[in-house]
């Protein structure tokens, strides 16, 4: 995003506009089409407007705080409003760690139990096994895990489940996840390093500890771009290995190079200016990787070829064809 000066005279809200939220929401910036574009909160709007537009919320470049534009990928907070034609978001900025931190940490707390239960024992999914039964069922639940282990293409398993960052189901990716472990509320120790490979495909069977799965690609990138060396859903920091597992795992599987461990060593806080001229350097090429995976309209990790013509993004083709006509009219500033 392109820095710019404080706005005194910044234009007030139009009077059609009632807003929905006392307090600052997050979301993803899922398009930029030059002067306004869509973003998906993180958590579902209760509104009855909620339903059009799929969801998302329109964002017109008047109401952007401290930045002239956005691109596709960026995280920013809002506060959100309501009209006629759907939801929007004003006093839209670009989110960073504390604030993130702040505004997910309810939600968080919600999702912490439903995630330590993600993946139901054999057990479970079978409900209410007879005697006679448990024995054997639990062992044909092993060889198939067994099986799925030693399988080229072992995330097949993880069916159900999505990048939480491209948002690209995991099954259809061409090469592996990268897995990031769950680190326990009552210890402070984090993680050596990321998982991938052999160690990726145990943890997709083991159940015993708590691992989410990213695009490898799209994590890095965006941790390095908006300069937040973190797991995006916990929130916690990475540790050195864990940025220096992603490198390793770029280079693996042929993807760009992203200098995640670099960009961890120039986050001392230090604050020398060339340490902070690399950073910045490093930051804007993250950017750049994200910008051009979002835009060419596939997800890298897709088994779909990608599709090089279209430069609106895939997913605001779901957009109504009322939202459509009235796209020269946002863009020329006279809706809100």
């Amino acid at each position: 995003a392109i820095e710019k000066g404080a706005q005194p005279n910044r234009r007030p809200a139009m009077s059609t506009q009632v807003r929905i939220s006392n307090d600052r929401l997050s979301g993803l910036v899922m398009a930029w089409k030059g002067r306004y574009g869509w973003i998906t909160a993180d958590a579902a709007i209760e509104h009855s407007a909620a339903a059009k537009h799929s969801g998302q919320l329109y964002v017109h470049e008047r109401d952007l705080e401290g930045v002239e534009e956005l691109f596709r990928g960026a995280r920013v907070s809002f506060v959100a409003y309501a009209d006629a034609d759907g939801l929007g978001a004003c006093e839209v900025r670009m989110l960073d760690a504390c604030e993130e931190s702040c505004i997910n940490a309810p939600l968080q707390a919600q999702r912490a139990p439903q995630r330590a239960r993600a993946r139901p024992t054999a057990v479970e999914k079978t409900g209410q096994l007879r005697s006679g039964e448990s024995f054997h069922r639990a062992s044909a639940s092993k060889s198939e895990a067994s099986r799925q282990v030693t399988s080229p293409l072992w995330w097949r398993s993880l069916a159900g489940d999505c990048c939480p960052i491209s948002l690209t189901p995991l099954e259809d990716l061409t090469y592996e996840p990268f897995g990031l472990v769950g680190s326990s509320d009552s210890s402070d120790t984090l993680p050596t390093e990321g998982l991938w490979g052999p160690a990726a495909r145990e943890a997709s069977v083991n159940n015993s500890r708590v691992v989410r799965w990213f695009d490898g690609l799209f994590l890095a990138c965006s941790s390095v771009a908006n300069n937040q060396l973190m797991d995006p859903v916990s929130m916690r920091p990475l540790s050195r290995g864990e940025c220096a597992s992603l490198d390793k795992y770029l280079a693996a599987h042929q993807l760009p190079t992203v200098h995640v461990e670099e960009a961890f060593a120039l986050s001392d806080g230090t604050g020398k200016p060339e340490s902070s001229a690399r950073r910045a350097a490093l930051s804007q090429e993250a950017a750049s990787v994200l910008r051009i995976l979002f835009e060419e309209g596939g997800m890298p990790g897709q088994t779909q070829p990608r599709q090089p013509q279209p430069k609106v993004p895939e997913l605001q083709q779901a957009e109504t064809p009322a939202a459509s006509d009235r796209g020269a009219e946002r863009a020329a500033g006279t809706r809100r």
